[in-house]
């Protein structure tokens, strides 16, 4: 039953994808991300199940009047099942994304956890295909251009 969806998801994923888009420009609603690493390091990275199956950070639209953070927060709990403590995040940057033509801009976040945090990773499985932590030297293949971009800005500094 869990194929099927999937495969369901990635059926539905370019008209979703567009209607996501028009919702962004319709709302002007942020976006968050929050690249989320553990005491080694490695990084927790996600795909959708809904989505291009490219790997990204957690995180998702802000509801109506949500602030950032909280947005940060709620995200990451839905989407891995880690409760990350507020003062755990650190804002680090807006993302941009130029190559597209149209209003977006998702505020990217970093927390770093303890491997006892790490280990309560539970993936919300409406949502997401896999969760899996990545070492920084063998990141997928397949990561999306805003995780790339994130993830130099908070390590090539």
């Amino acid at each position: 039953m869990r194929k099927l969806y999937l495969l369901a998801g990635t059926i539905v994923a370019p008209a979703f994808i567009a209607g996501l888009w028009a919702y962004s420009i319709a709302t002007r609603r942020h976006r968050v991300r929050v690249l989320i690493t553990n005491e080694s390091n490695d990084v927790l990275l996600v795909r959708g199940v809904v989505s291009r199956g490219e790997w990204t950070l957690p995180g998702g639209g802000l509801k109506r009047g949500e602030s950032a953070v909280t947005g940060a927060l709620r995200e990451t709990l839905e989407e891995t099942g880690i409760k990350l403590p507020k003062s755990s995040l650190e804002y680090v940057c807006q993302l941009k994304r130029p190559e597209v033509k149209i209003p977006y801009i998702a505020l990217l976040y970093s927390a770093k956890i303890n491997k006892k945090s790490a280990s309560e990773l539970r993936i919300n499985q409406i949502e997401i295909r896999d969760a899996r932590w990545f070492s920084r030297n063998s990141l997928p293949r397949n990561l999306n251009n805003e995780a790339r971009v994130a993830l130099s800005r908070c390590f090539d500094e």
